[in-house]
């Protein structure tokens, strides 16, 4: 069974907890007192202080890298622009690209064709251990792979994403949020 209640205001407080067991032919029924640490998430056994979960929340941040191409293709972007040391901002791609419409700055590959194959950009990449430095990753790894995982939405031509989901250029950064 599940009970909810609001926490209390405090750093941690204690809660009991009925574990009712699945099983119809076991009618037993284990009590057991936690503590719930709200500034480290952490859930403790109250008579020990052993450690049993921790809550972790995680977050997935989308960013768009300001470079010139797609991340698989050459096509250019609309959205790269670059100071040129004053106060002017000026594009590092061609005007028509910018003013371009929408699903015209693309190539066979973002179109899925047969037989085409991704390039990768190199400025994506130099782009990317820059951002993974500036959110203090505790690891940029020498080794990180691309995988597809496969699946249908409407606006996908390829039928699969490119992830790196098990293997990431950088791990363990950090957001501040103030």
């Amino acid at each position: 069974h599940c009970y909810r209640r609001s926490l209390p205001r405090s750093s941690s407080f204690s809660l009991s907890v009925r574990l009712l067991s699945s099983s119809a032919a076991s009618s037993q029924h284990h009590e057991q007192a936690l503590s719930y640490n709200r500034d480290t998430g952490i859930i403790s056994d109250a008579q020990s202080m052993q450690p049993l979960y921790q809550t972790i929340i995680g977050i997935e941040i989308h960013a768009q890298l300001a470079i010139p191409t797609k991340l698989f293709s050459s096509a250019p972007t609309k959205h790269h622009h670059h100071h040129d040391g004053g106060s002017n901002i000026t594009s590092s791609v061609s005007s028509s690209s910018i003013a371009a419409t929408s699903n015209t700055n693309v190539h066979p590959f973002d179109l899925a064709y047969p037989g085409t194959l991704p390039t990768l950009s190199h400025a994506a990449i130099k782009s990317s251990i820059l951002s993974a430095a500036s959110l203090n990753c505790q690891h940029i790894h020498r080794y990180s792979k691309f995988e597809r995982k496969h699946y249908f939405y409407a606006d996908l031509p390829h039928g699969y994403q490119i992830t790196q989901q098990r293997w990431p250029l950088a791990s363990e950064g950090v957001v501040l949020f103030l």
